[in-house]
């Protein structure tokens, strides 16, 4: 398919390198919650604010992030599950997947699991590990691993998940408090530096 769109794109591909490109492959955490993209996120946002003098531009960025941080610190205090709400509703949806996928144990750590396609994926939970590669990368579960874990009475999908996803992370992310700045003639200048 590549090729018929140019030939150059799989040399291009293949030179680079797969970790570079494709989430299965990488090494690094580049993807999902762990991938930064506040420049083009900012970018969106700041889109009317960007013809503003500078002291605007930033009294603007700072209103915004105030704004965000108590939002987002409101949000993550009054939320009542153990993952933030975000990571709550997708472990939802791979115990629904994973509920119909079959799974058949090598030993108490590792599994055969078999989704509705009867393709076929390793779970290791001493690992960590899934042969789809999610779970590692991620460290949030993929559905061979729910699947794996729900197959084992007395296991958890909590005990499997990477401690970034809780909701008491996720509150900390927000409990920083970044206060209003208030007009010049209110400011507290120490005397060296207003000479």
């Amino acid at each position: 398919m590549l090729d018929s769109e140019d030939e150059r794109i799989r040399t291009y591909l293949e030179r680079i390198g797969h970790d570079k490109w494709s989430h299965a492959y990488a090494s690094l955490n580049r993807y999902s919650v762990m991938m930064s993209n506040n420049a083009e996120s900012l970018n969106a946002v700041n889109a009317t604010a960007r013809e503003f003098p500078i002291c605007k531009l930033i009294e603007f960025i700072i209103a915004r992030m105030q704004k965000w941080f108590y939002e987002r610190r409101q949000t993550s205090t009054s939320n009542t599950f153990r993952l933030s709400t975000h990571f709550e509703s997708e472990l939802v949806l791979l115990q629904a997947m994973a509920a119909v996928m079959t799974v058949k144990p090598s030993c108490a750590f590792e599994f055969e699991v078999f989704d509705k396609k009867s393709r076929s994926y390793v779970v290791n939970l001493k690992e960590r590990t899934c042969t789809c590669r999610e779970f590692e990368l991620d460290g949030f579960l993929c559905g061979h691993s729910v699947a794996a874990i729900r197959s084992r009475p007395g296991l958890s999908c909590y005990d499997y998940i990477s401690e970034f996803y809780t909701a008491h992370r996720w509150a900390q992310t927000y409990c920083g408090i970044i206060h209003p700045i208030g007009s010049p003639e209110g400011w507290m200048v120490p005397s060296h530096v207003s000479q």
